[in-house]
C-alpha cells in the first residue's frame, strides 16, 4: 500500500515523503497512530501541489538570507556588556547578544543558531564570528566595549 508520511517514521520514512509500505503495517500501525494516510490520487495530487509551494518558500527564503548576508559581509557589530577593571567581562558573551546587536545597528533578525563563535568571548576588545544561513556563510568581527 502506497502511503504519504505525516510524521518522521525511524528507518521507514519522512514526514512528506510517498513510499510503498506492507499493507498490514500501513492499516495496523502507520494510519491509526497518524503517522501516515493512505495515498489516493487525489492527496497525491495535494501533496505534490505542497512540494511547490514549500519548494518555493524555501527558494524565497535562500534569496532572503543572501541578501541579509551581503550586508552583513565584512561588517563590525558593537556589543556593550560589563566587565572588571582587567579586562575580562563577568560572564561569557552570548550569542544572543550577538544577534541582538545585529538587528539593532544592521536591522537583520538572525536566529541565534546562526551565529557561530570560534572561541568563547570572555575579554573586551575584537572578535571573529561566523553567520551561515542556508549554504552561506560570512565572516562579521564582534566588538566588545565596557558598558
Amino acid at each position: 500500500m502506497k502511503v504519504i508520511f505525516i510524521k518522521d517514521v525511524a528507518r521507514v520514512g519522512q514526514r512528506g515523503q510517498a513510499k510503498e509500505v506492507n499493507d498490514g503495517y500501513a492499516l495496523n500501525f502507520l494510519i491509526p497512530q497518524g503517522l501516515a494516510e493512505q495515498a489516493t490520487p487525489a492527496k497525491i495530487a495535494a501533496w505534490d501541489e505542497r512540494q511547490k509551494v514549500e519548494a518555493k518558500q524555501v527558494a524565497e527564503r535562500e534569496a532572503g538570507w543572501a541578501q541579509a548576508l551581503a550586508k552583513l559581509k565584512g561588517a563590525k557589530v558593537t556589543v556593550s556588556a560589563k566587565g572588571n577593571e582587567k579586562g575580562h567581562l563577568f560572564t561569557k558573551l552570548p550569542v544572543s547578544s550577538i544577534a541582538d546587536a545585529i538587528k539593532k545597528e544592521h536591522s537583520i533578525d538572525l536566529p541565534k543558531d546562526a551565529i557561530t563563535m570560534k572561541t568563547q568571548i570572555k575579554d573586551f576588545g575584537e572578535f571573529s564570528a561566523e553567520i551561515k544561513l542556508g549554504q552561506k556563510t560570512v565572516a562579521i568581527i564582534v566588538e566588545v566595549v565596557k558598558t
